[in-house]
């Protein structure tokens, strides 16, 4: 089997054979070099795919464990890597081994990290202030590179004709490309407790 029917033969359960025969003879038309850049984005999309199913299911078991620990504020970080590029930690605001956060092309990361549990620490209205849980990090690739923080602390909330104020937890969260090259990076909250311990986690997406 050749490398064009070897790579066509992926398709076969998805295509009729007329969409696979026009495929064929696109193929034969390109260059080698053109070819095995289809033929290298291809195996790079399936590998993603592949990791993309995996990560999904470990975030969940993540999350599942830490979310009705009520020891601390526990902030759990998914890191997709939707690029060719490895990209390393090169600055957080917590102690660690930078190279054990290292995110593979096509890969991802995930991580939690602790925090003290969020309350409040004055009883006086006027004086309210609570623990707070602040986190910063930075990731690198050559000229690439985003930097993400994240906040958490307790708010009073108040609602006319209740009895008394609610307490709510407020989180403000920011992601950037901060390199040489421009870097397509966002993020989304994905699970999150309204109520103590008030932990939450992250999906971050770069590429």
């Amino acid at each position: 089997m050749d490398d064009i029917e070897e790579y066509l033969s992926n398709f076969a359960d998805e295509y009729p054979p007329e969409i696979i025969e026009r495929e064929r003879a696109y193929l034969s038309g390109l260059s080698k070099e053109r070819f095995e850049e289809i033929r290298t984005q291809y195996a790079f999309e399936k590998m993603y795919e592949s990791n993309f199913k995996q990560a999904m299911k470990k975030q969940t078991d993540q999350w599942n464990a830490i979310r009705d620990d009520a020891s601390g504020t526990y902030v759990l970080f998914q890191i997709l890597n939707l690029t060719r590029e490895t990209f390393s930690l090169t600055n957080s605001t917590w102690t660690s081994d930078f190279g054990s956060y290292e995110i593979a092309p096509g890969g991802y990361i995930i991580f939690t990290l602790p925090g003290n549990l969020l309350k409040r620490i004055s009883k006086a209205k006027t004086g309210y202030r609570s623990s707070q849980i602040n986190h910063q990090f930075t990731y690198r690739s050559g000229d690439y590179a985003f930097s993400f923080s994240t906040a958490a602390k307790l708010a009073l909330k108040y609602e006319p004709f209740a009895f008394g104020d609610t307490t709510v937890v407020s989180r403000s969260h920011g992601i950037r490309s901060i390199g040489q090259s421009e870097l397509t990076c966002d993020y989304i909250l994905g699970q999150s407790q309204s109520k103590s311990p008030y932990s939450y986690a992250i999906t971050i997406r770069i590429g």
